[in-house]
This record gives structure tokens, C-alpha cells and sequence, in this order.
């Protein structure tokens, strides 16, 4: 069930409570105007169906599993569906360590065969990074890889594209 909180103040409190949590997820969401730019990383939503909560000229938004709508700036006094809503992780994909400086590793799981391309772009949707484009078997991997000394503190993502779907995931380079 979608849980609505009663303001900002709690939800802050409710999800910050343990920041080092492995059950707290970020992601990001795109407008579905970004369809086929370079800013569509497959996570597009039409904005315009969330009034009264959300204006519908919002081209992003944050969104997160506590149970807080997309949009986390201001809360509706209704909700606006009880529809039960799921993440769709069955890659599995993890970062660690987060925030990284210097080097780290990529885990995911493949059901299946498939190609993969595993890159990190940077906030405007350019690749700045491919670390995995290749065939892969199913089951678990680990890839090692090291931040480019060029590449400045920031917010980047790293894509996991499979033929069968496509996971995204915030990387904060220190």
C-alpha cells in the first residue's frame, strides 16, 4: 500500500533515521517528453497524472520505497491511488562502496545469457565510462573498475542494459 506522510519533517526523520541502510533506494524518474533523448535512462513517467500533487510542468522528481509519492516537495492531504507499487531490482544491481573515490565493483545477477553493456554517464546523459560490453552467462558477477582521475566530485549513473530490461543507480564520486 502507498503510505502518505503527514510532512516533511517526518519523512526526513524516517528516511535519513539510518543512512548507512541496504534497504534505502534512490532512484531517478524522467518525464516521458526525455523519450529517446539522451536523458532517457528508461525510468520515464507522465507527470501531468499526478495533480493534485505534482505540477504538471515537473520534469523530474525523486521518488522513494518509504513509501513518500514522487515528488517528495510537498504531500497530498488524498491519496490519489492505493495501488501497491514494486521495484523492479530483479538485476540486482549494486554499487559498492557508495560514495567511491578511487576504485570499487558493480554486482548484478542475469537470469539468462545476454549481452550486457554496464557504463556510468554523467548528469547530461553522456557514457563517460563503459565498463562491461559483452556476453554474458547468467548468474552472479563482479566487475572491478577505477574512477577515472578526470572525473570530478559529482553525481553520476551507472546503467545495467540487458536484453531483457534495463537497471539504473546513482554513483557519488567523492
Amino acid at each position: 500500500m502507498v503510505r502518505w506522510l503527514s510532512n516533511i519533517t517526518q519523512f526526513i526523520i524516517d528516511i535519513y533515521k539510518d543512512i548507512t541502510s541496504k534497504n534505502m533506494f534512490d532512484f531517478i524518474v524522467e518525464d516521458i517528453a526525455y523519450k529517446g533523448t539522451p536523458w532517457d535512462f528508461g525510468n520515464l513517467f507522465d507527470f501531468s497524472k499526478l495533480d493534485p500533487c505534482v505540477p504538471s510542468t515537473t520534469k523530474s522528481a525523486k521518488a522513494s520505497t518509504t513509501g513518500g509519492p514522487i515528488g517528495v516537495l510537498n504531500f497530498c492531504a488524498v491519496a490519489t491511488s492505493n495501488e501497491e507499487l514494486a521495484l523492479n531490482n530483479w538485476l540486482k544491481l549494486s554499487i559498492n562502496p557508495n560514495p567511491i573515490s578511487g576504485s570499487g565493483f558493480i554486482e548484478y545477477e542475469l537470469p539468462a545469457a545476454t549481452q550486457v553493456d554496464l557504463s556510468i554517464y554523467n548528469l547530461m546523459g553522456q557514457r563517460v565510462l563503459n565498463i562491461v560490453n559483452q556476453r554474458q552467462d547468467a548468474g552472479s558477477h563482479k566487475v572491478n573498475f577505477s574512477i577515472p582521475t578526470q572525473f570530478s566530485a559529482a553525481m553520476y549513473i551507472g546503467r545495467l542494459v540487458t536484453e531483457k530490461g534495463t537497471m539504473s543507480s546513482q554513483i557519488i564520486v567523492r
